[in-house]
């Protein structure tokens, strides 16, 4: 019995040891990696940093661009408004002094004419010209008022009319809100002629009926002349302003068509450089007192 028990525990020792060996003196296994696994895995970390950057980077500038167009639209909004207050309230001035001065003037011309001076053209800049086309589109709007019928505007260097689509487009836009804020009886009244000439519309024109009255008539006399003088073009002006040129005594029409003026009143405000109101309005009052005879 004692010979059993001896072997027994002998086997147990045995398999206690041969346990302890198996976990004591297994070796540890070192995972080597090959360089394209390295590289493989660095450019895979690399792509996920950029990633991150990329979205980072993205979401910054579509905030940018976010701001940067919030900030437009509130000061163009802001323009809007504070253009359009200043007009409601300067054009309630203007009515004010459009009504009274209707009361003063004895005779309004039907056909007025601005002359916009070539003196200084060197000098004039694209925001000038724009200035110009706002100022005469505003200042048929105070013709239609008064009940001026036409309207014509001289330009020899031409810019204003290779300018005319958007010119015209301006000044139809704001005659039509003017018109709007009429009385009924007001709007009855029909929209003004508006026409723009440059120095094509002067000598050239003349040399051009010549030619066709020369081909189709063999009496030529005043008359004739006359009527196809008048054909495709404006009526004879009452009055002329002549504006934005350098001060002088003594006026230039920089070619204006010659046959037309012949009755017409010229008033010389070279020295003015902005067509307002207050010039408008001293023009219609000179005329207004000029006594004209037509030859008498």
């Amino acid at each position: 019995m004692t010979t059993v028990l001896t072997e027994t525990m002998v086997v147990k020792q045995e398999e206690e040891r041969t346990i302890q060996l198996s976990t004591v003196d297994i070796p540890s296994i070192k995972v080597v990696e090959t360089e394209t696994e390295i590289k493989n895995r660095r450019e895979k970390n690399r792509d996920n940093d950029n990633s991150l950057y990329h979205v980072f980077l993205t979401w910054t500038l579509y905030t940018v661009h976010f701001l940067f167009i919030t900030y437009v639209a509130v000061k163009t909004l802001y323009r809007y408004m504070y253009t359009k207050f200043n007009m409601i309230r300067y054009n309630q001035s203007i009515l004010q002094r459009i009504q009274h001065d209707k009361t003063q003037l004895t005779k309004i011309p039907q056909h007025l004419s601005i002359n916009v001076s070539r003196e200084l053209l060197s000098t004039r800049s694209l925001k000038d010209w724009e200035e110009t086309m706002y100022n005469i589109s505003f200042m048929t709007c105070w013709a239609w008022e008064f009940g001026i019928k036409e309207v014509s505007v001289y330009d020899a260097s031409g810019v204003l009319k290779s300018m005319s689509v958007d010119l015209y487009k301006q000044q139809s836009a704001m005659l039509y809100e003017w018109i709007k804020t009429s009385t009924f009886e007001e709007k009855k009244r029909p929209a003004i002629k508006f026409t723009i000439l440059s120095s094509e519309n002067g000598k050239q024109h003349i040399g051009k009926v010549t030619r066709e009255m020369a081909l189709v008539k063999d009496i030529i006399d005043m008359k004739l002349v006359d009527e196809y003088i008048h054909v495709d073009t404006i009526s004879d002006p009452d009055l002329m302003i002549v504006y934005d040129g350098l001060p002088h005594n003594y006026i230039s029409l920089d070619g204006y068509p010659p046959w037309h003026i012949r009755l017409t009143e010229i008033t010389n405000c070279s020295h003015y450089h902005q067509l307002n109101y207050h010039l408008f309005s001293e023009c219609l009052y000179r005329f207004s007192k000029v006594e004209q005879r037509f030859g008498r």
